[in-house]
Protein backbone atom coordinates (compact mmCIF):
# COMPACT_ATOMS: atom_id res chain seq x y z
CA UNK A 1 0.00 0.00 0.00
CA UNK A 2 1.16 2.93 -0.97
CA UNK A 3 1.86 6.18 1.53
CA UNK A 4 -0.24 9.12 1.08
CA UNK A 5 0.78 12.35 -0.35
CA UNK A 6 -2.17 13.99 0.87
CA UNK A 7 -0.73 16.29 3.64
CA UNK A 8 -4.69 16.24 5.20
CA UNK A 9 -5.15 12.95 4.43
CA UNK A 10 -1.92 12.31 6.29
CA UNK A 11 -2.74 14.37 9.37
CA UNK A 12 -5.95 12.26 9.39
CA UNK A 13 -4.56 8.73 9.49
CA UNK A 14 -1.23 10.38 12.56
CA UNK A 15 -3.54 12.05 15.05
CA UNK A 16 -6.40 11.49 17.14
CA UNK A 17 -9.72 12.99 18.30
CA UNK A 18 -10.94 16.35 17.90
CA UNK A 19 -9.77 19.09 20.44
CA UNK A 20 -13.53 19.44 21.15
CA UNK A 21 -14.07 16.25 22.08
CA UNK A 22 -10.59 16.10 24.41
CA UNK A 23 -11.45 18.69 26.26
CA UNK A 24 -14.68 17.32 26.96
CA UNK A 25 -13.71 14.16 28.16
CA UNK A 26 -12.03 15.63 30.39
CA UNK A 27 -14.23 17.94 31.53
CA UNK A 28 -16.84 15.24 31.37
CA UNK A 29 -14.22 12.87 34.03
CA UNK A 30 -14.67 15.73 36.47
CA UNK A 31 -18.23 16.17 36.62
CA UNK A 32 -18.69 12.57 37.28
CA UNK A 33 -16.48 12.72 39.94
CA UNK A 34 -18.34 16.19 41.26
CA UNK A 35 -21.63 13.74 41.22
CA UNK A 36 -20.23 11.06 42.87
CA UNK A 37 -19.81 13.52 46.15
CA UNK A 38 -23.02 14.95 45.72
CA UNK A 39 -24.84 12.05 45.46
CA UNK A 40 -23.41 10.84 48.55
CA UNK A 41 -23.87 14.05 50.25
CA UNK A 42 -27.81 14.24 48.92
CA UNK A 43 -28.33 10.59 50.07
CA UNK A 44 -27.24 11.18 53.67
CA UNK A 45 -29.45 14.56 53.75
CA UNK A 46 -32.46 12.09 52.79
CA UNK A 47 -31.41 9.18 55.18
CA UNK A 48 -31.88 11.65 57.97
CA UNK A 49 -35.10 13.39 57.34
CA UNK A 50 -36.73 10.36 55.48
CA UNK A 51 -39.17 9.55 58.50
CA UNK A 52 -40.61 6.23 56.82
CA UNK A 53 -37.79 3.91 58.12
CA UNK A 54 -37.99 5.29 61.92
CA UNK A 55 -39.78 2.52 62.45
CA UNK A 56 -36.59 0.20 61.37
CA UNK A 57 -34.32 1.91 63.95
CA UNK A 58 -34.15 1.34 68.11
CA UNK A 59 -34.79 3.86 70.38
CA UNK A 60 -31.22 4.71 70.72
CA UNK A 61 -30.81 5.68 66.88
CA UNK A 62 -34.03 7.57 66.80
CA UNK A 63 -32.90 9.59 69.91
CA UNK A 64 -30.04 10.62 68.10
CA UNK A 65 -32.43 11.08 64.91
CA UNK A 66 -34.37 13.53 66.57
CA UNK A 67 -31.82 15.55 68.19
CA UNK A 68 -29.79 15.49 64.64
CA UNK A 69 -33.16 16.62 62.94
CA UNK A 70 -34.07 19.42 66.11
CA UNK A 71 -30.67 21.25 65.33
CA UNK A 72 -31.25 21.20 61.43
CA UNK A 73 -28.13 19.32 61.06
CA UNK A 74 -26.91 19.20 57.14
CA UNK A 75 -24.61 16.81 55.96
CA UNK A 76 -21.23 18.65 54.06
CA UNK A 77 -21.32 18.92 50.77
CA UNK A 78 -17.77 18.46 49.22
CA UNK A 79 -16.73 20.64 45.60
CA UNK A 80 -13.97 20.05 43.53
CA UNK A 81 -13.36 23.96 43.17
CA UNK A 82 -11.23 23.98 40.78
CA UNK A 83 -9.30 22.00 37.78
CA UNK A 84 -6.29 22.87 35.95
CA UNK A 85 -5.37 20.68 33.00
CA UNK A 86 -2.26 21.03 30.91
CA UNK A 87 -1.04 18.50 28.36
CA UNK A 88 1.23 18.32 25.51
CA UNK A 89 -0.49 17.37 22.39
CA UNK A 90 -0.03 16.69 18.76
CA UNK A 91 -1.96 19.07 16.50
CA UNK A 92 -3.64 18.32 12.93
CA UNK A 93 -6.05 19.36 10.59
CA UNK A 94 -8.60 17.28 8.81
CA UNK A 95 -10.66 17.81 5.90
CA UNK A 96 -14.26 18.79 6.68
CA UNK A 97 -15.88 19.38 3.98
CA UNK A 98 -15.03 20.93 0.75
CA UNK A 99 -17.12 23.22 -1.30
CA UNK A 100 -17.08 25.37 -4.79
CA UNK A 101 -15.96 28.99 -4.34
CA UNK A 102 -18.57 31.27 -5.57
CA UNK A 103 -15.88 33.43 -7.31
CA UNK A 104 -14.42 29.68 -9.11
CA UNK A 105 -10.65 29.03 -8.60
CA UNK A 106 -9.77 26.94 -5.89
CA UNK A 107 -12.49 25.31 -4.03
CA UNK A 108 -13.15 26.52 -0.53
CA UNK A 109 -12.11 23.60 2.27
CA UNK A 110 -13.20 23.82 6.07
CA UNK A 111 -11.30 21.60 8.64
CA UNK A 112 -11.67 20.46 12.13
CA UNK A 113 -8.70 20.30 14.24
CA UNK A 114 -7.71 16.89 16.06
CA UNK A 115 -5.25 16.59 18.75
CA UNK A 116 -3.16 13.53 19.74
CA UNK A 117 -1.44 13.62 23.18
CA UNK A 118 2.33 13.12 23.09
CA UNK A 119 3.46 10.25 24.56
CA UNK A 120 6.44 7.72 23.76
CA UNK A 121 4.15 5.26 21.69
CA UNK A 122 2.82 8.24 19.46
CA UNK A 123 6.33 10.15 19.02
CA UNK A 124 7.94 6.50 18.34
CA UNK A 125 5.13 5.52 15.17
CA UNK A 126 4.39 8.84 13.76
CA UNK A 127 7.59 10.91 14.27
CA UNK A 128 7.34 14.51 14.85
CA UNK A 129 8.25 15.86 11.64
CA UNK A 130 4.51 15.57 10.86
CA UNK A 131 3.09 17.35 13.32
CA UNK A 132 2.11 20.09 15.28
CA UNK A 133 3.82 20.24 18.62
CA UNK A 134 1.74 22.72 21.25
CA UNK A 135 0.75 22.65 24.85
CA UNK A 136 -2.47 22.81 25.64
CA UNK A 137 -3.92 24.34 29.43
CA UNK A 138 -7.47 24.96 30.59
CA UNK A 139 -8.99 24.82 33.60
CA UNK A 140 -12.54 23.93 34.31
CA UNK A 141 -14.62 25.61 37.48
CA UNK A 142 -17.80 24.68 38.64
CA UNK A 143 -20.25 26.51 38.82
CA UNK A 144 -22.51 27.52 41.98
CA UNK A 145 -24.76 24.82 43.02
CA UNK A 146 -28.60 25.58 42.86
CA UNK A 147 -29.71 27.40 45.96
CA UNK A 148 -31.05 25.47 48.74
CA UNK A 149 -30.12 22.60 47.62
CA UNK A 150 -29.70 21.12 51.40
CA UNK A 151 -33.65 21.79 52.11
CA UNK A 152 -34.74 18.97 49.92
CA UNK A 153 -36.91 16.36 51.82
CA UNK A 154 -38.95 13.70 51.34
CA UNK A 155 -42.36 14.75 52.21
CA UNK A 156 -44.02 12.37 55.19
CA UNK A 157 -47.35 10.57 55.16
CA UNK A 158 -49.70 13.34 57.05
CA UNK A 159 -52.97 11.33 55.61
CA UNK A 160 -54.63 8.00 57.19
CA UNK A 161 -54.01 5.94 60.21
CA UNK A 162 -51.40 6.95 62.84
CA UNK A 163 -50.10 2.97 62.62
CA UNK A 164 -50.80 -0.06 61.69
CA UNK A 165 -51.58 -0.83 65.21
CA UNK A 166 -53.76 2.69 65.69
CA UNK A 167 -56.02 2.95 62.89
CA UNK A 168 -56.68 6.70 64.48
CA UNK A 169 -56.27 9.38 62.11
CA UNK A 170 -53.40 11.66 61.96
CA UNK A 171 -54.37 14.68 62.97
CA UNK A 172 -52.95 18.28 62.90
CA UNK A 173 -51.14 18.74 66.59
CA UNK A 174 -48.38 20.04 68.60
CA UNK A 175 -46.78 16.73 67.44
CA UNK A 176 -47.41 16.93 63.78
CA UNK A 177 -46.35 20.67 63.96
CA UNK A 178 -43.19 19.89 65.68
CA UNK A 179 -42.16 17.16 63.30
CA UNK A 180 -42.60 19.26 60.36
CA UNK A 181 -40.78 22.29 61.76
CA UNK A 182 -38.15 19.92 62.53
CA UNK A 183 -38.36 18.89 58.75
CA UNK A 184 -38.35 22.61 57.23
CA UNK A 185 -41.18 22.67 56.13
CA UNK A 186 -43.78 25.88 55.63
CA UNK A 187 -47.75 24.74 56.25
CA UNK A 188 -50.68 26.00 54.51
CA UNK A 189 -53.93 24.88 55.86
CA UNK A 190 -57.04 25.14 53.36
CA UNK A 191 -60.55 23.33 53.30
CA UNK A 192 -61.23 20.72 50.51
CA UNK A 193 -62.53 23.77 48.41
CA UNK A 194 -59.24 25.28 48.36
CA UNK A 195 -59.75 28.19 50.43
CA UNK A 196 -56.71 29.41 52.36
CA UNK A 197 -57.64 29.04 56.44
CA UNK A 198 -55.42 31.47 58.53
CA UNK A 199 -56.77 30.97 61.94
CA UNK A 200 -54.84 27.69 63.27
CA UNK A 201 -56.88 27.15 66.12
CA UNK A 202 -59.55 25.98 63.73
CA UNK A 203 -57.44 23.39 62.43
CA UNK A 204 -56.24 22.04 66.16
CA UNK A 205 -57.03 18.14 66.71
CA UNK A 206 -58.69 17.62 63.22
CA UNK A 207 -57.93 14.89 61.22
CA UNK A 208 -55.82 15.69 57.96
CA UNK A 209 -57.94 14.85 54.78
CA UNK A 210 -55.50 14.91 52.29
CA UNK A 211 -51.77 16.70 51.91
CA UNK A 212 -49.69 18.51 48.92
CA UNK A 213 -46.97 17.59 48.06
CA UNK A 214 -47.83 13.62 48.06
CA UNK A 215 -46.23 11.58 51.07
CA UNK A 216 -42.68 10.04 49.95
CA UNK A 217 -41.99 12.24 46.86
CA UNK A 218 -39.25 14.66 47.75
CA UNK A 219 -39.47 18.33 47.95
CA UNK A 220 -37.62 21.93 48.44
CA UNK A 221 -38.89 22.98 52.20
CA UNK A 222 -37.47 26.35 50.69
CA UNK A 223 -40.11 27.16 48.07
CA UNK A 224 -42.62 23.98 48.24
CA UNK A 225 -45.33 24.48 51.15
CA UNK A 226 -47.18 21.56 52.59
CA UNK A 227 -50.71 22.09 52.12
CA UNK A 228 -53.28 20.24 54.45
CA UNK A 229 -56.84 19.96 53.81
CA UNK A 230 -59.85 19.37 56.39
CA UNK A 231 -62.51 17.65 55.62
CA UNK A 232 -65.30 19.16 57.89
CA UNK A 233 -63.87 22.83 57.63
CA UNK A 234 -65.61 25.10 54.72
CA UNK A 235 -66.07 28.47 53.97
CA UNK A 236 -69.37 29.96 55.20
CA UNK A 237 -71.71 30.64 52.12
CA UNK A 238 -73.21 34.12 52.03
CA UNK A 239 -76.94 34.04 52.16
CA UNK A 240 -77.67 37.27 53.11
CA UNK A 241 -79.21 38.36 49.84
CA UNK A 242 -81.12 35.26 49.38
CA UNK A 243 -84.96 33.74 50.21
CA UNK A 244 -85.28 30.28 52.15
CA UNK A 245 -85.96 28.13 49.67
CA UNK A 246 -84.92 24.53 48.34
CA UNK A 247 -82.15 25.85 46.59
CA UNK A 248 -80.75 27.81 49.38
CA UNK A 249 -80.98 24.57 51.67
CA UNK A 250 -79.18 22.80 49.28
CA UNK A 251 -76.20 25.13 48.92
CA UNK A 252 -75.74 24.79 52.77
CA UNK A 253 -76.07 20.96 53.12
CA UNK A 254 -73.57 20.55 50.22
CA UNK A 255 -70.95 21.78 52.32
CA UNK A 256 -72.13 19.75 55.05
CA UNK A 257 -73.03 22.42 57.29
CA UNK A 258 -76.49 22.27 59.12
CA UNK A 259 -78.68 24.97 60.07
CA UNK A 260 -80.77 27.10 62.37
CA UNK A 261 -83.93 29.39 62.20
CA UNK A 262 -83.84 32.27 64.48
CA UNK A 263 -85.81 35.35 64.98
CA UNK A 264 -83.94 38.62 65.57
CA UNK A 265 -84.52 38.60 68.95
CA UNK A 266 -83.31 35.38 69.07
CA UNK A 267 -86.21 33.05 69.28
CA UNK A 268 -85.73 29.26 67.68
CA UNK A 269 -87.85 29.17 64.94
CA UNK A 270 -88.59 25.47 64.39
CA UNK A 271 -91.42 25.46 61.98
CA UNK A 272 -89.57 25.39 58.94
CA UNK A 273 -92.70 26.34 56.80
CA UNK A 274 -93.21 29.77 58.64
CA UNK A 275 -90.03 30.71 56.79
CA UNK A 276 -90.33 29.54 53.02
CA UNK A 277 -89.70 32.30 51.29
CA UNK A 278 -88.70 34.48 53.17
CA UNK A 279 -85.65 36.73 52.69
CA UNK A 280 -82.58 35.97 54.92
CA UNK A 281 -81.57 38.60 57.23
CA UNK A 282 -78.41 37.73 58.67
CA UNK A 283 -76.44 34.84 59.52
CA UNK A 284 -74.10 33.57 62.06
CA UNK A 285 -71.27 32.45 61.47
CA UNK A 286 -70.67 35.08 59.02
CA UNK A 287 -70.30 34.55 55.13
CA UNK A 288 -66.76 34.03 54.18
CA UNK A 289 -65.38 33.39 57.39
CA UNK A 290 -64.10 29.34 57.77
CA UNK A 291 -66.48 27.17 60.54
CA UNK A 292 -66.22 23.37 61.11
CA UNK A 293 -69.41 22.05 59.40
CA UNK A 294 -69.69 19.00 61.55
CA UNK A 295 -70.19 21.44 64.81
CA UNK A 296 -71.52 24.69 63.70
CA UNK A 297 -74.88 25.08 62.76
CA UNK A 298 -75.84 27.95 60.30
CA UNK A 299 -78.05 30.48 62.24
CA UNK A 300 -80.46 32.28 59.63
CA UNK A 301 -81.86 35.18 61.39
CA UNK A 302 -85.10 36.41 59.08
CA UNK A 303 -85.95 40.16 60.45
CA UNK A 304 -89.72 39.51 59.05
CA UNK A 305 -90.80 37.13 61.68
CA UNK A 306 -91.14 37.58 65.26
CA UNK A 307 -92.63 35.89 68.48
CA UNK A 308 -95.93 37.18 69.35
CA UNK A 309 -95.52 38.75 73.15
CA UNK A 310 -97.27 37.82 76.31
CA UNK A 311 -100.05 40.34 76.91
CA UNK A 312 -102.63 38.84 78.53
CA UNK A 313 -102.63 39.62 82.65
CA UNK A 314 -100.45 42.97 81.48
CA UNK A 315 -102.32 46.41 82.50
CA UNK A 316 -102.75 48.11 78.95
CA UNK A 317 -100.06 51.00 79.03
CA UNK A 318 -97.83 52.35 76.66
CA UNK A 319 -95.43 50.15 77.43
CA UNK A 320 -97.17 47.36 76.22
CA UNK A 321 -97.56 49.32 73.22
CA UNK A 322 -93.81 49.96 72.86
CA UNK A 323 -93.31 46.30 72.88
CA UNK A 324 -95.94 45.60 69.77
CA UNK A 325 -94.41 48.28 68.03
CA UNK A 326 -90.60 47.43 68.17
CA UNK A 327 -91.91 44.13 66.89
CA UNK A 328 -92.75 45.18 64.07
CA UNK A 329 -96.44 44.45 64.66
CA UNK A 330 -99.68 46.46 65.00
CA UNK A 331 -102.56 46.11 67.39
CA UNK A 332 -106.27 47.06 67.35
CA UNK A 333 -108.02 47.12 71.42
CA UNK A 334 -111.46 45.86 72.16
CA UNK A 335 -113.67 45.89 74.87
CA UNK A 336 -113.82 42.17 76.35
CA UNK A 337 -117.46 41.91 76.92
CA UNK A 338 -118.83 44.04 74.37
CA UNK A 339 -115.85 42.60 71.73
CA UNK A 340 -116.42 47.16 70.32
CA UNK A 341 -113.27 48.47 69.66
CA UNK A 342 -111.75 51.39 72.17
CA UNK A 343 -109.41 54.00 72.29
CA UNK A 344 -105.83 54.01 73.88
CA UNK A 345 -107.68 56.71 76.75
CA UNK A 346 -110.61 54.03 76.98
CA UNK A 347 -108.04 50.71 77.72
CA UNK A 348 -105.38 52.44 79.59
CA UNK A 349 -104.47 50.96 82.60
CA UNK A 350 -107.26 48.03 82.30
CA UNK A 351 -106.21 44.55 82.13
CA UNK A 352 -105.77 42.33 78.90
CA UNK A 353 -108.19 39.51 79.20
CA UNK A 354 -107.11 37.92 76.02
CA UNK A 355 -105.53 38.63 72.65
CA UNK A 356 -105.20 37.37 68.89
CA UNK A 357 -102.64 36.41 67.90
CA UNK A 358 -101.57 33.91 70.68
CA UNK A 359 -98.84 34.50 72.64
CA UNK A 360 -95.75 32.56 71.93
CA UNK A 361 -96.62 32.13 67.84
CA UNK A 362 -95.23 33.37 65.61
CA UNK A 363 -95.63 36.22 63.56
CA UNK A 364 -94.60 38.40 60.29
CA UNK A 365 -93.82 41.83 60.28
CA UNK A 366 -97.08 44.29 59.77
CA UNK A 367 -99.22 41.50 61.30
CA UNK A 368 -102.08 42.84 63.65
CA UNK A 369 -102.56 41.55 67.44
CA UNK A 370 -105.97 42.24 68.34
CA UNK A 371 -105.77 42.81 72.30
CA UNK A 372 -109.03 42.43 74.48
CA UNK A 373 -109.55 44.88 77.59
CA UNK A 374 -111.60 44.22 80.39
CA UNK A 375 -113.01 47.83 81.11
CA UNK A 376 -114.96 46.57 84.36
CA UNK A 377 -111.98 45.43 86.12
CA UNK A 378 -110.59 48.15 88.55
Amino acid sequence: MSEPTNPVQLFSEMLGSPLGELISSVGQGVGDAQAALDQGALEQTLEIYDLSKDDEKTDAELKLLKLIREIGYQPTFYTIPETEVEAQISLSLDLKSEQASPIGGTPLSKFKVNATPLNAGNMNRFGLQANAMAKLKFKIVPVPPPQNIVDIRYVPDLVGPISPTDPSPKTWNETTKELLDNLGFTVLFKTQEGDLITDETLVEGLAIFSQTPDAGTIANTANVPLELTFQDLHKVPDLSTLNWNSETEEIIEDLGFTYAFKTPEGDAIIDETLVEGLLIGSQSPLAGSIANASNTPIEIVFEDLHKVPTLIGTYWSSEEEEIIENLGFTYQLFDADSLETITFEEANGYLVQDQSLASGTFAYTGDTINVFVNTNDM
